[in-house]
């Protein structure tokens, strides 16, 4: 499967950071006892100074790998994240109360947890983290009745995010549980429960199966092949993700967007702005260069700024698969640097995205109603997703523990 998924992959170069021994990165890297090592500690070639201005060493007198510095947001890069949320929201005119969204979203998600069983943790964290909150935060003025199905998706997205990421879980109940989830979204729900024999993954099929009904309801037979399609995607790529995760690979950067691409979960989001809305969009304008375009961009700074905000967690919790890591990892640069570097790969799909809502704009055959609609869906989309990583408590301290003698704290 591995060597499979680099095969797939155009034009990729090796990355070629300076360590003592050269690392094959056009294939996943195996994180054994060794290379664990060498991530922590290999010689840097140069010294990366952070906010004070001076390298963090090991605590054992060996010398540290960057990555291995207290990292930080700068203000710079704290600018590029909220540049988004600030502009598009700036302009926006709220149709609802906020606060009375967040309310109902909450109360929706809740009774949904509670109509499935779900162990009181699970409940609780879903709650605490607002898992729902995102459908408010980036589907703007559509009504509480599309809303409601939403908000419950996107609970269920992320839980099973997290159960697709648990390593704790056997291969065997990955894959049982990504085909039977498969199998749900091919309208296949009575075959899909005899996969699976928890009661934990029976309750997450009733979840889905419910949620996946409720929002078929709103949807064209275009809608559903879209819909569907992408989500089968979403989950084979996750079965690729967790592989990696418990084989603890990691993989060079350029495989790693173009996995994050697909399980960032943002394409089959970007069909749910298209039904909604009831936009109806035509396939001439959804193959449209620009418009396709614009949704790459969207996805992309979707994942890339959820990285950012969600990688003290993710750093903290020995998982290595988000771009702040790789980067610094391939650029052989402390995680400060890092940071940066991907705040400014944010920055510049920021401006591509303006520039190309302009080509938009100045055609006559897209500057049309439901068009444009669709384009500051998306640009809601991005704002929205922003404000919940940033807000959210999935990010910031429900379900794990920073050792803050052995990551060090984030600097804002």
């Amino acid at each position: 499967m591995d060597s499979e998924v680099v095969k797939e992959i155009p034009q990729l170069k090796p990355q070629s950071p300076t360590h003592d021994a050269p690392i094959d990165v056009e294939k996943p890297l195996a994180l054994d006892t060794a290379n664990k090592q060498r991530l922590h500690q290999a010689r840097a070639p140069r010294a990366s100074h952070g906010l004070h201005g001076s390298k963090h060493g090991s605590s054992h007198g060996l010398p540290q790998h960057p990555l291995c510095e207290r990292p930080y947001i700068t203000g710079g890069a704290l600018a590029v994240v909220f540049w988004t949320l600030c502009l598009v929201y700036a302009t926006q005119e709220h149709a609802v109360d906020e606060t009375l969204v967040d309310a109902e979203i909450d109360k929706w998600c809740m009774d949904f947890l509670n109509l499935h069983d779900l162990t009181d943790h699970k409940t609780q964290f879903a709650i605490q983290s607002k898992l729902g909150k995102l459908a408010g935060l980036a589907y703007q003025a559509i009504s509480s009745e599309r809303l409601r199905p939403m908000a419950k998706f996107l609970c269920w997205l992320f839980l099973a995010d997290d159960f697709m990421e648990d390593s704790s879980v056997p291969v065997s109940d990955l894959k049982n549980a990504t085909l039977a989830y498969k199998l749900i979204f091919k309208n296949n729900y009575d075959q899909a429960i005899t996969l699976v024999e928890s009661k934990d993954l029976l309750r997450q099929m009733g979840m889905l199966n419910d949620v996946y009904t409720d929002l078929k309801g709103f949807m064209k037979p275009g809608h559903k092949t879209r819909f569907s399609n992408s989500m089968i995607d979403v989950l084979d790529m996750f079965e690729v993700e967790s592989t990696w995760l418990h084989k603890k690979l990691v993989p060079n950067f350029e495989i790693y967007m173009w996995m994050r691409d697909v399980t960032a979960g943002v394409i089959p989001c970007m069909v749910a702005i298209d039904f909604l809305n009831n936009f109806g969009l035509e396939d001439e304008v959804l193959e449209h260069p620009n418009i396709q375009r614009l949704e790459v961009i969207a996805n992309r700074h979707t994942y890339l700024a959820n990285d950012m905000l969600s990688f003290k967690k993710e750093w903290a919790c020995d998982m290595y698969l988000n771009s702040v890591a790789l980067v610094g990892y391939s650029s052989n640069c402390g995680l400060n640097e890092a940071m940066e570097k991907v705040a400014e790969m944010v920055q510049d799909l920021e401006k591509e995205f303006a520039d190309t809502k302009q080509k938009v704009l100045s055609n006559k055959d897209l500057n049309k109603g439901n068009v444009m609609g669709y384009v500051q869906g998306l640009e809601y989309f991005m704002a929205g997703n922003l404000e919940f990583a940033w807000l959210s408590a999935r990010y910031h301290g429900v379900g794990w523990v920073s050792p803050a003698e052995k990551y060090g704290t984030f600097e804002f």
